[in-house]
């Protein structure tokens, strides 16, 4: 059975306008762009401003012939209804136009090319030189602490594209069932289609991205990478530290603190003390990952 679409609040002209709700009505809008024409489509950003509210007052003009309409729409109200049940009626144009569309912008399905493609035109570094001052500093020196006590450090991720951020976010949302395919943004330069035309298929292709990429997922990490993830200026680092027993590790003031080993990084607060002294901050719902401010 097919979920009708519905939004939580009202939307428009003096509405609520929570995001999810703002796009769920933009892309109903640009499902009905037929009808409302001249316009161009909206952009589906979850944003409320002047270009949406007069394509809810269009087509209210013209599906609901409101010669005063009022630019919102409510739950449960005239405007969401027909936007829903007109959306429905074009449904299959809709779905070859999209496949039409997709063949002309030479968008390709998300899947294993996605990954090969990321690392040739949005490659990730490993390096610390590639951080940004003063967070390149501060991870040098945290890290030298580390291995002067007898830890390994191994980094696996520095500064990152944000071509791959936007790869890393959705393909981790979509693949663990936290959004619709059809909710993920667009970013120019990446003519990726998420949407497959049915969400198994979609699930599917996404995961195999997440495991191309070696993404974190439960019980690792719960959160999805970072759409403005710290690592694209150069403020987060990803590594893992391994060591035996329990070591004395010197915080940034010289004093010697005796971190007992965790394999649950998330979980050693000791740890974590030590990286705040030298500003390299725990994210602690992900295993790898520090950064200036902790997210």
């Amino acid at each position: 059975m097919i979920r009708k679409p519905t939004i939580s609040a009202s939307v428009g002209k003096g509405g609520v306008n929570r995001s999810q709700d703002v796009i769920t009505v933009q892309k109903l809008i640009n499902q009905n762009i037929k009808s409302i024409v001249p316009m161009r489509p909206l952009k589906e950003d979850g944003r409320m401003g002047p270009k949406t509210i007069s394509a809810i007052e269009a087509f209210q003009r013209r599906e609901l012939g409101l010669r005063m309409p009022d630019g919102r729409v409510d739950p449960g109200g005239r405007t969401i209804a027909k936007l829903v049940s007109s959306s429905q009626g074009r449904g299959m144009a809709a779905t070859v136009a999209a496949s039409a569309l997709a063949g002309a912008t030479g968008a390709k399905k998300s899947g294993k090319y996605w990954v090969t493609w990321a690392n040739t035109h949005a490659k990730n570094s490993n390096k610390i030189g590639d951080l940004a001052e003063p967070f390149k500093t501060n991870a040098k020196n945290f890290i030298k602490a580390l291995k002067d006590a007898g830890a390994t450090v191994t980094i696996t991720t520095t500064k990152r594209s944000k071509k791959r951020a936007y790869l890393f976010h959705w393909s981790w949302k979509i693949s663990q069932g936290k959004c619709k395919a059809s909710d993920a943004t667009s970013l120019t330069g990446v003519t990726i289609q998420w949407d497959h035309g049915n969400e198994a298929a979609s699930k599917k292709g996404a995961l195999e991205m997440v495991q191309g990429f070696g993404l974190a997922v439960p019980p690792q990490s719960r959160v999805a990478p970072a759409l403005n993830s710290n690592h694209i200026p150069g403020k987060a680092i990803d590594m893992h530290i391994v060591w035996t027993g329990t070591i004395k590790v010197k915080k940034k003031g010289g004093t010697e603190v005796s971190v007992p080993f965790n394999s649950d990084v998330n979980a050693n607060t000791t740890l974590h003390a030590v990286g705040d002294s030298y500003g390299v901050k725990k994210l602690k719902s992900d295993k790898p990952h520090w950064s200036f401010n902790g997210h």
